[in-house]
């Protein structure tokens, strides 16, 4: 049987902090800043306590930097995690209108159904921002997963 892990189901993981600075800089899209924390053993999936708990993939959505999100996803930051507010990656992309980082997460597996405070979703969030574009990507990928056979069938 597949884990919570494996089935993407990822919401609040173990706290490892993360120094603001470097959290900062995968939001800036500073490569350089985010792989040297990764390579010196910092956690892909570490928190930053001064920024809301964030992620560096959570940054990298939410600041628009597309190339530091695919780095984060293959070196396998953990798409679902969600911050203590309930926010996502994936949310922070939809409601600041990254259409390309939207996809790349969603084609990680990102959990378009999770819900933040106030039981917001991405689609609510890229409608309140009127981000048209997203919402209906966000959409379309809920009609495709309604399609799609169970995976649990034998």
């Amino acid at each position: 049987m597949a884990s919570a892990i494996d089935r993407g189901e990822v919401f609040f993981m173990a706290r490892e902090d993360l120094p603001e600075a470097t959290c900062l800089a995968a939001g800036e899209g500073d490569a350089h800043a985010v792989t040297a924390w990764v390579d010196e053993g910092g956690g892909v999936d570490a928190r930053s306590a001064e920024q809301d708990d964030m992620t560096m993939l959570m940054s990298a959505a939410f600041g628009g930097q597309e190339a530091a999100v695919r780095m984060l996803l293959q070196r396998g930051a953990s798409v679902n995690v969600q911050n203590p507010f309930g926010s996502t990656a994936l949310m922070g992309a939809a409601a600041s209108g990254h259409t390309t980082i939207v996809q790349a997460l969603l084609d990680a597996k990102a959990d378009a159904l999770l819900q933040a405070s106030g039981n917001k979703t991405a689609l609510m969030w890229a409608e309140q921002h009127k981000h048209t574009a997203i919402a209906q990507l966000l959409r379309q990928h809920a009609k495709r997963q309604a399609a799609a056979p169970s995976s649990s069938a034998p």
